[in-house]
Parts: structure tokens; C-alpha cells; sequence
């Protein structure tokens, strides 16, 4: 079976989420402490949500958070809220490493566009780390271009911390 994106809408699709962002955190943080930037200030940032908070954010009008998919398996996850009117921002990517160079985060983000289009978006935005190369180049296959700062980056991450910005 190939893979598929679709909407989280479960309680357990958050759970999936949950569990993946959890990974993420303690990836992200040993990245960030290995560059000397303070682990806790990035999980206190950009993890921590329960699944019930995930819902909430993402479950609702002018955001979503799409799964991908493959025999009933979450194999990684993408979603957007609105940062204003017109962008989206993009946020929570994350695959398990064993869909990770098979074209599912291609995927992922060719099905966030359009649901951020059929939302009523004409461009988005997303903040990532510099050390995530991968992601980077995934992003930058999909419009992003490298950008000014949207927001002050938490502290002790600035050294560390990519804007990215992307029109439709």
C-alpha cells in the first residue's frame, strides 16, 4: 500500500503526534546541547504539548495537521496555524526515520500547500534550526526561501535559529 496524507482529527491521531513530538524534543535537544545551545530552552519552546493541546491548535479554523500514512501506520506528521490573515505558518514537521528519504515528507508538504491554499493562505512561514540540513533542503524544494526573523528567537537559541518563507 502507498502512502497516504490525511487530516488528524482522533483523539489517537494526537496521540501519534504527541509521541512523535516527544522523539523530536529529545532529538532537537541533543542537537541544540551539542552546539551549545541550552537543551531546555528549545523543548520548553517547541515540545511539550499533550495530544488534547495538539488538537486544539491544529483541529480547528485556518489550521490543520496532516499524518502520513502507510498500513494504518503514522510514519510523520506536518501542520500550520495562521500567523496572520494571508500567511500560514508551518510547523510540527517531523518523520520516523524509516520514511525518511522515500518522498513521504515530499508528499507531506505538497498536501500542506494545498490545504493552506484551500484555507485561504497566499504564502507561509516556518522557523527551523540550522542544523536540521535536511529539512532545509526539503523545504526549500518547496518554495521557502531564507528570511528575515518574524519573531525573536527563544533565548540562547538565536545562534541557531532559521526563518524561512514561502509565497503561493
Amino acid at each position: 500500500m502507498t502512502v497516504q496524507v490525511r487530516a488528524a482529527r482522533s483523539p489517537a491521531d494526537f496521540s501519534a503526534v504527541e509521541r512523535m513530538q516527544a522523539e523530536m524534543a529529545e532529538w532537537d535537544a541533543a542537537k541544540c546541547a551539542a552546539l551549545g545551545c541550552p537543551a531546555d530552552a528549545v523543548k520548553g519552546s517547541f515540545y511539550g504539548e499533550d495530544a488534547a493541546k495538539l488538537r486544539s491548535t491544529f483541529d480547528g479554523h485556518g489550521a490543520m495537521m496532516l499524518l502520513a500514512v502507510k498500513d494504518g501506520q503514522v510514519l510523520g506528521h506536518a501542520g500550520f496555524t495562521g500567523f496572520d490573515a494571508k500567511v500560514a505558518e508551518v510547523q510540527k514537521v517531523w518523520l520516523e526515520k524509516a520514511a525518511r528519504g522515500a518522498g513521504t515528507g515530499s508528499l507531506l508538504m505538497s498536501e500542506l500547500k494545498k490545504a493552506m491554499v484551500a484555507a485561504g493562505y497566499h504564502g507561509a512561514c516556518l522557523e527551523t534550526a540550522s542544523f536540521m540540513h535536511d529539512a532545509i533542503r526539503l523545504y526549500e524544494r518547496h518554495g521557502f526561501v531564507r528570511a528575515l526573523p518574524f519573531r525573536n528567537a527563544p533565548t540562547g537559541l538565536g545562534p541557531i535559529t532559521l526563518f524561512m518563507r514561502a509565497r503561493f
